[in-house]
């Protein structure tokens, strides 16, 4: 039975001329007709509009430069793992199996290795918190703020 959807091997090869633009080049060949010559003897005609040489030109300049293919857009990938170490383990199981490219890879690395250092600073910060108040030195504002986010979150606040 006979199924659908893409098979390797399958459809027209990659850059082979579909039978339409085949009999047009063809026909344009047996009559011996340049299209690049006709649209620079238009683009260098004196009687020719001004509109009709800048359409021209617009013509050429895609054929000598055509426009780029768009990039298609990044999967989206799954991160697993709690602490940077292992989302940095994921992230390479991610590059071995293909499904991230080198650059993207690296792009998250980084990410997590910003990620850890600001943790990092963020435990540091709790350690002198509380080693301020157990001294009974005033905490400063910022660490007095990160004391409260916990509590935003329903969680226990640092002391």
């Amino acid at each position: 039975m006979a199924r659908g959807g893409q098979r390797p091997g399958s459809g027209r090869p990659r850059g082979a001329k579909s039978r339409d633009r085949a009999a047009i080049d063809d026909r344009l060949a047996e009559l011996d007709h340049d299209e690049v010559a006709a649209l620079v003897s238009i683009a260098k005609d004196p009687n020719a509009s001004l509109d009709l040489k800048a359409r021209v030109n617009i013509e050429l300049m895609h054929k000598r430069h055509p426009t780029p293919r768009a990039e298609p857009a990044p999967r989206p990938v799954a991160i697993e793992g709690q602490t940077p170490e292992a989302k940095a383990a994921s992230v390479f199981s991610l590059l071995a199996s293909g499904a991230l490219h080198v650059d993207q890879a690296s792009q998250m690395l980084q990410g997590i290795t910003k990620l850890a250092e600001v943790e990092r600073y963020g435990v540091l910060a709790d350690i002198v918190a509380k080693l301020a108040a157990d001294r009974g030195i005033e905490v400063p504002a910022e660490l007095r703020l990160r004391q409260k986010i916990p509590a935003t979150l329903n969680q226990e606040p640092t002391p």
